[in-house]
């Protein structure tokens, strides 16, 4: 693989789905979302050749470049709070990326940027760390170190950090495999998504592909532009259940929560959703939502 260069509130987690069906019988043979929605060399894309593939069922991804995205808790190290500076000279909040792949046990991150390997080093094997198959490891203590939940496997590259849990698979980052970018289920949620500040991707053997993502809305701060991309539904059904549906996540309806929706029935099966958040909506909803099995008009 080449290598280059999330409301604090939410708790990221992912929900049961069902099978993603076949695309639809008026769609083009072979059409795929990835052929007609063209992948621009986003943020999130660059993050997905970090990493090799296939598609391990989930994965989240923050751009920390705009407020939006650092707005946005970086995975399973946001309650760590201090601890992971102090113990293992790793910091979340100078990192300009994550991405993070995988679900516990096996769910690694990755730290783009603001890092520095040396005092990684130093710092993590102070700690207790030792350097074990070319990355620094300890044993799950949950006792003595809690970090080791979250962090027993670290990986100092330069001026990027990658991490995880005892069975985390840090060794895919920059790894010799295809990038999981090129994963023809990523590839078509991230083709729908396109540039977002932060997004979840789940599916894989969990069920029918979805995402969500956020970016901000180009002539109001106080708003942001939400997407949803789903297979397993219909453009019908999403549009109904924005018109007339409660949120369960917002505890409103949501033409209360999202405005100006326009949904669109893309290549392969996959539907998606653009709307504005509403003046006083959190920005972040449709990714709470994923994690509550809300999504409009997507079955849980």
């Amino acid at each position: 693989m080449r290598s280059r260069p999330l409301l604090v509130l939410l708790a990221l987690a992912l929900g049961a789905c069902a099978q993603a069906p076949a695309a639809p019988e008026d769609a083009a043979q072979g059409d795929t979302v990835a052929e007609a929605v063209p992948v621009e060399s986003t943020a999130l894309e660059r993050a997905l050749r970090r990493v090799d593939g296939p598609f391990p069922d989930y994965l989240e991804f923050v751009d920390r470049s705009d407020a939006l995205g650092r707005e946005a808790p970086v995975s399973g190290l946001a309650h760590h709070g201090r601890r992971a500076p102090e113990v293992l000279g790793v910091d979340p909040e100078a990192a300009d990326a994550v991405i993070a792949v995988g679900r516990k046990p096996r769910f690694a991150t990755l730290l783009i940027g603001g890092q520095d390997g040396d005092a990684v080093r130093a710092r993590a094997e102070a700690s207790g760390w030792a350097d074990r198959d070319g990355a620094l490891r300890r044993d799950l203590d949950l006792l003595n170190e809690p970090l080791t939940v979250e962090a027993a496997n670290v990986r100092p590259l330069g001026a990027d950090v990658a991490l995880g849990g005892p069975d985390a698979p840090v060794e895919l980052v920059d790894g010799p495999g295809d990038d999981l970018a090129d994963d023809p289920d990523v590839r078509a949620m991230t083709a729908c998504l396109g540039d977002v500040s932060a997004a979840m991707v789940a599916g894989g053997s969990l069920g029918p592909l979805r995402a969500v993502g956020v970016r901000p809305a180009p002539d109001d701060d106080a708003v942001a532009t939400a997407v949803l991309c789903a297979t397993g539904t219909t453009a019908a059904a999403v549009e109904e259940a924005v018109a007339t549906g409660e949120s369960r996540t917002g505890r409103r309806p949501w033409a209360q929560l999202l405005r100006d929706p326009v949904v669109e029935e893309l290549g392969g099966g996959v539907v998606r959703l653009t709307a504005r958040t509403a003046p006083g909506t959190p920005r972040l909803l449709l990714l709470a939502a994923l994690q509550q099995q809300d999504l409009p008009g997507v079955p849980a």
